[in-house]
């Protein structure tokens, strides 16, 4: 038997069988059990949505100046068998101004004074040959270098490129092995620190690189060979590698980091030697900008594979913008860490086409954690799309959540959109989570929360959302849960205002507890076009599609049109738990259908309270 309640408002319920009950609405629909395929529609009707701008995204090669040289010099013949400074001056001296490629032949060079090749020259290293500058002296390139791929920089002394070349350096030539088994951390961040601001790329060869806590600054693309480039996080260090400016390896470095990219490396944590901590974390971004990660893997991490944080930096806080998280793999093989990107601080962001499995242990947050330390940290403009997740532990699979203790942020989160994304749990976490301690009102600003096209399947509730303003809802498929996914919060304080929920399917959710979509305090609330199949316990027992519960605020506006609730389990399609609170002149229901056992129309139980 299956009923629909409606909400203390007027409706129609035609059954099949002659059965009619008439009031003053008309159209909802009570038929028997049939098999039917439901479309979802494809117009949602939603004109003000507004879709997160991801146009930051966009990469664009750095302009850099093209070489093209007219011939060769070779060193040694200006140095009367003499490898120094003096003998590489003259032949520059003899170049002058043309643009020339100047050979350094096999054997060691002395750099004893401060040195400058120029933009017009281009050094070739050949095989067996190195640049020994002396301790204190610098050796400044302003055009380019070609070398093999071995150790040619030997001496204490510093190389800077400072070239508008597009100049490409390997650890290798700093004495970096690569081997898996000696620490590689002077050799990377030696090849980090020779750029000036201009940048350059850092190429790692196929190795896996021993690293602690190295740092990296502006105008600097990082790249490998994917899987077979990896750097691994030295037992006991905090981080492989981040952006944060008062990491003292930094030389040349600025408060602000920017424009810095990750592309086909893998980052590899301990945990599976050394355990959770979660303070941990491959790659540690802070108070940075314009960040592109890609086709980039984070594989057993203590604690994080990317965390977002914030530096107060000179007294003033500083805030994560435009970054890029695309393409890329978090596995956390056994589940004993805290997420797999943590982002406390976050202004434009996107993550999408990533894959997260097997990470997040129970007592941690999940995949994707935006979770503020302060109130004045910022998340807006963030898009997660396109991602799958297998195997996740934690409490929410995506979270966002603001600490009740916070109350709300300095700065309203706003324009959230969450995505085409399939999302597999293992019934333990919930699916999408999106909360804050927030009552909204005619003045509060739009939140513009964007959940749409998504999968979500085998989770303890498949969603959660309380304390914002203006959220849309369209187009996903809810399968699967235990518990009741929650709109709205059980406190009076906290509701949520102006939610479209359109064109969705919810199949086989509350299979424990029966209590359908639970609705708490809601104030302009629209069900459209949804297919509800199958809500309450799994023995057929007790089932509520939409549950407008007692606690929290008055379920007001509240519109529920051309819905379909059908299934075995489904036995309430609209219900009010007793001491719920609804203004029936404000609500409006229609044109929905009620897939029912019999030609009958039963009542609500005793135990709640009927419209």
């Amino acid at each position: 038997m299956t009923t629909l309640i409606l909400l203390a408002i007027a409706c129609t319920l035609d059954c099949v069988g002659g059965v009619t009950l008439q009031t003053s609405e008309s159209n909802n629909t009570v038929v028997p059990k049939q098999p039917i395929t439901i479309n979802s529609p494809t117009q949602t009707n939603l004109q003000d949505v507004r879709f997160v701008d991801t146009s930051f995204s966009n990469r664009k090669e750095p302009a850099k100046q093209i070489w093209s040289d007219t011939g060769i010099v070779d060193a040694k013949v200006y140095g009367n068998k003499k490898y120094s400074h003096k003998t590489i001056q003259k032949a520059i001296d003899a170049i002058g101004s043309s643009y020339k490629t100047l050979n350094l032949s096999e054997g060691k060079w002395l750099i004893s004074s401060d040195m400058d090749i120029p933009a017009n020259i281009k050094l070739n290293i050949e095989k067996g040959a190195t640049i020994d500058v002396a301790k204190g002296k610098r050796l400044t390139i302003r055009g380019l270098i070609e070398s093999p791929v071995t150790h040619i920089f030997t001496g204490v002394g510093e190389v800077v490129f400072d070239t508008d070349y597009l100049q490409t350096v390997y650890p290798q030539w700093w004495g970096a092995k690569g081997d898996g088994l000696t620490e590689d951390t002077v050799s990377v961040q030696a090849a980090i620190n020779s750029f000036t601001s201009k940048g350059g790329d850092i190429f790692f060869p196929d190795g896996t690189y021993i690293v602690d806590s190295i740092g990296i600054k502006s105008n600097i693309t990082a790249k490998g060979n994917g899987q077979k480039s990896i750097l691994k996080q030295k037992s006991g260090s905090q981080y492989c590698v981040g952006t944060n400016p008062y990491n003292g390896k930094i030389k040349r470095g600025d408060l602000n980091p920017t424009n810095i990219e990750f592309i086909n490396l893998g980052f590899r944590g301990t945990v599976d030697a050394d355990g959770f901590s979660e303070f941990f974390m491959l790659l540690d971004i802070r108070a940075a900008s314009k960040i592109y990660v890609s086709k980039c893997s984070f594989i057993g991490f203590r604690g994080d594979g990317i965390y977002l944080g914030e530096k107060n930096l000179a007294g003033a806080e500083s805030h994560n913008t435009k970054v890029t998280i695309s393409e890329c793999v978090f596995d956390g093989i056994n589940k004993d860490n805290r997420n797999g990107i943590s982002i406390i601080d976050g202004d434009g962001l996107l993550i999408e086409k990533c894959i997260f499995r097997n990470c997040s242990r129970p007592d941690m947050p999940g995949a994707i954690d935006v979770e503020p330390d302060s109130k004045h940290n910022i998340v807006r403009n963030i898009k997660i799309a396109e991602n799958r997740f297998e195997n996740i532990g934690g409490h929410n699979i995506i979270q966002i959540s603001i600490t009740f203790k916070f109350g709300k942020l300095d700065t309203p989160i706003q324009n959230i959109e969450i995505v085409k994304n399939i999302i597999e749990g293992d019934k333990g976490a919930n699916g999408i989570y999106i909360g804050q301690p927030q009552f909204a009102e005619k003045n509060t600003p739009s939140n513009n929360i964007l959940i749409h096209d998504n999968v979500v399947k085998n989770t303890n509730r498949s969603f959660m959302l309380f304390g914002f303003k203006n959220v849309s809802m369209f187009n996903n498929l809810f399968d699967e849960c235990n518990n009741a996914p929650y709109i709205s919060y059980s406190e009076s304080n906290i509701n949520v205002m102006d939610m479209h929920i359109i064109a969705n399917t919810f199949k086989n959710l509350s299979q424990d507890d029966g209590l359908g979509v639970s609705i708490f305090g809601v104030h302009n609330i629209t069900f459209k076009d949804n297919t509800f199949e199958n809500i309450g316990k799994v023995d057929g027992t007790y089932g509520n599609a939409l549950y407008f519960r007692r606690h929290g605020g008055a379920a007001d506006y509240v519109a529920i049109e051309n819905n379909i609730f059908r299934g075995n389990n489904t036995k309430v399609a609209v219900q009010r738990e007793k001491g719920n609170v609804t203004y029936p002149e404000h609500n409006r229901i229609k044109d929905n259908t009620c897939v029912c056992g019999e030609t009958i129309f039963l009542p609500a139980g005793n135990l709640w309270e009927t419209p």
